[in-house]
């Protein structure tokens, strides 16, 4: 069996990122992330079977983002079904690692939200 062979007319030829025939759904988390940097926030699913490509498109977008646009990541599995707001504080544990950062952001109506985020032990302070 022979591997096929690509040609410059092919339609689906691999974009640098790895990205095949993804154009449109790159366009539309592009055009999100400009809205978002005004302050016109969304929240986008993408969602598909294993192997689809959803991980890499997302991965294309957040290496296109500047350093002014925080990115979070988590990922869903069968052992956060166990944890309660698994993902959700896979997505800000990061963010509140720092004491006086995590009183600024859980201050007024996120306080409702400290209880899942235990406070980091210190390492000896």
């Amino acid at each position: 069996m022979t591997e096929p062979t690509t040609s410059a007319a092919d339609p689906e030829i691999r974009r640098p990122d790895g990205l095949v025939d993804r154009e449109r759904d790159l366009a539309v988390l592009e055009a999100a992330s400009a809205r978002a940097r005004t302050g016109d926030g969304a929240l986008m699913v993408l969602e598909g079977p294993a192997g689809i490509g959803k991980s890499a498109l997302l991965a294309t977008l957040r290496d296109q983002l500047d350093a002014s646009v925080t990115t979070l990541r988590a990922r869903a599995g069968d052992l956060e079904q166990d944890f309660p707001f698994g993902v959700v504080r896979q997505l800000f544990e990061g963010l509140l690692a720092d004491p006086a950062v995590r009183e600024r952001r859980l201050d007024g109506a996120a306080a409702t939200a400290a209880p899942v985020f235990p406070r980091p032990r210190g390492g000896g302070d």
